[in-house]
């Protein structure tokens, strides 16, 4: 398994740590499981959780890696699991669809919208809920890949020009809005500065 994320709260390192703990101890299944990104000073009691499990030879942490190496994480690992508290839109799970990783994440703030029915949802405070989530991920190929075509067609919706031609609408919307203000805005515009 997959997680790409620096190690904040809210990310929820520790319950994800705890679930793959579950899934050893309680149902015999070993998912090993590769971290990126920085260690903050939160760090420090994501390692006590997986030193206090036991868990030093299946979980690893390579720290900040290069755009490069974390396109190949995705492509090697069997699935990308993303158990976040809360997240506005989740750049790991655009990133996992497009380099053909299945995913599970939480259910929690747009994610579940995001995802539709290209992920594995799991409810994010519980360990069981996730670890049964990682379980169905790590042991069942057929499912993981109805996910990844899933994810590939989800993937396939969003676009940088897609979003650019919805701001352009709603900025159209508001300049055409007679009770907007905009077109009255005394905006020094030649005024400002270049700054490079």
């Amino acid at each position: 398994a997959f997680y790409p994320a620096q190690s904040w709260p809210h990310k929820n390192h520790e319950r994800l740590v705890k679930a793959i703990a579950c899934l050893r101890n309680e149902r015999g299944i070993k998912v090993d499981l590769v971290l990126t990104g920085q260690k903050n000073e939160h760090w420090h009691s994501v390692a006590e959780t997986i030193k206090k499990h036991d868990l030093e030879n299946q979980i690893t942490h390579l720290g900040f890696v290069s755009p490069t190496e974390l396109r190949a994480l995705y492509k090697i690992s069997t699935f990308t699991v993303i158990p976040t508290l809360f997240e506005a839109a989740s750049l790991p799970m655009f990133e996992a669809w497009r380099e053909g990783s299945p995913v599970a994440c939480s259910n929690v703030t747009s994610l579940p919208e995001f995802a539709d029915d290209a992920a594995k949802i799991f409810n994010p405070r519980s360990i069981v809920d996730m670890a049964d989530a990682i379980e169905g991920m790590a042991t069942d190929p057929k499912r993981r890949q109805e996910f990844v075509d899933r994810g590939e067609n989800r993937g396939r919706q969003f676009s940088w020009k897609k979003t650019a031609k919805k701001y352009v609408e709603v900025y159209r919307a508001i300049a055409n809005d007679e009770s907007s203000n905009v077109s009255d805005a005394n905006i020094p515009i030649n005024n400002i500065e270049s700054k490079q």
